[in-house]
């Protein structure tokens, strides 16, 4: 613990979040169809991109990005009902990471519009993988973040599904959800 304060400043806790709960039911109740649990909510990106007006006026637009075959890598094996909650994605995205799967992914993404059908979905679903971003701060307002990504420390994502030997999270991993790290 005090390695991470060597490093990163002290972050208050997440502002508390609830659902509503006639939408979670309803976002249950259209999991259901898809297939069994565990449901796990995907993102491969933070941020959309850079923004044409910005270019070369020194504004900083923040963008992170894990590769769509790191992803399915790290997936591989897992059993689970896969869903797409990236916003934004780009043409044919969707496809690939089916396709790198070898699988279906399904495509939640239109939720991220309306932010109490995203607290409904991300109440509903069991685990949610990705770059650091709205969903995950979403997340962590609701109390589900647990400690499989590091919060993108120097730019590098981490994932550890499978408890991979050389894969784990830095030991001064920066505290993004403080009470979500040991």
């Amino acid at each position: 613990a005090e390695m991470r304060r060597e490093f990163w400043p002290e972050v208050p806790p997440p502002f508390p979040l609830t659902a509503d709960a006639p939408r979670i039911e309803a976002m249950r109740a259209r999991l259901r169809p898809l297939g069994a649990p565990p449901y796990i909510g995907l993102t491969w990106r933070a941020g959309v991109g850079q923004d044409p007006r910005h270019l070369n006026k020194g504004v900083a637009v923040l963008n992170k990005e894990i590769p769509l075959s790191e992803l399915a890598l790290a997936l591989s094996g897992v059993d689970a009902t896969l869903l797409a909650l990236q916003r934004q994605s780009r043409a044919g995205e969707l496809a690939q990471l089916r396709q790198l799967m070898g699988r279906e992914v399904h495509d939640f993404s239109a939720f991220n519009e309306e932010l109490d059908d995203a607290l409904a979905l991300l109440t509903a679903i069991d685990e949610y993988i990705g770059v650091s971003n709205t969903n995950m701060h979403l997340m962590a307002g609701l109390g589900k973040v647990r400690a499989e990504g590091d919060c993108i420390a120097a730019g590098r994502f981490r994932l550890d599904v499978h408890n991979t030997p050389g894969r784990a999270l830095p030991a001064a991993a920066p505290p993004c959800y403080p009470a979500h790290f040991a």
